[in-house]
């Protein structure tokens, strides 16, 4: 009997997302659905905003998100509530909730910002060194590595280290490329 229960839940279930499949075009819908959570991800539903302040806005609420994140695991991990005779876990994010609202509300804005822009410069600075210490790298340790003994493996060694430097010289030319056209763009 439940497994017919589970079979006719699991069939409503089926034949009601289906439906829109059957009367729209599928990527139309996906895509409308994906702007819909963009547009509220980005607070552009507020009317009246500046770009600048939604995203301090979208900022602040991530802030917020990760603060509560913290504050439960140390709530959670130290045992706060260790002196009441049955801590309950909705306590501690009770606790961790209402801080992190408030540590993300009086959160300045120019510390919000500096926070993002330090953060950003860290992970380009992993994303676009990472790659070229890493060629670099594999150009020093070739000859060691291919056992450079006879002149066809030092050839070989040698092929192989300009086609690292040929595709390091493109990757760095090719950011230098987008840096100067973010600039140009960020200019007027």
């Amino acid at each position: 009997m439940r497994w017919m229960n589970k079979q006719k839940i699991a069939t409503i279930l089926a034949t009601s997302l289906a439906i829109p499949i059957a009367h729209a075009d599928v990527v139309e819908s996906l895509t409308n659905v994906f702007n819909k959570v963009i547009a509220i991800g980005s607070f552009s539903w507020i009317p009246g905003m500046e770009s600048s302040v939604m995203l301090l806005m979208f900022m602040r609420f991530l802030i917020t998100i990760l603060i509560f994140a913290i504050f439960y695991a140390v709530i959670q991990h130290v045992k706060v509530l260790k002196p009441l005779k049955e801590p309950n876990p909705a306590i501690g994010a009770i606790v961790a909730g209402i801080l992190a609202i408030i540590s993300g509300i009086f959160i300045p804005l120019e510390a919000l910002g500096a926070v993002g822009a330090g953060w950003a410069t860290a992970i380009s600075l992993i994303l676009i060194g990472g790659p070229t210490i890493g060629i670099m790298y594999m150009v020093y340790k070739i000859p060691e590595w291919l056992k450079m003994n006879d002149e066809s493996n030092k050839r070989a060694a040698r092929f192989v280290q300009f086609a690292l430097c040929l595709l390091l010289f493109w990757i760095l030319s090719s950011m230098l490329h987008y840096i100067n056209h973010l600039k140009s763009a960020t200019a007027t």
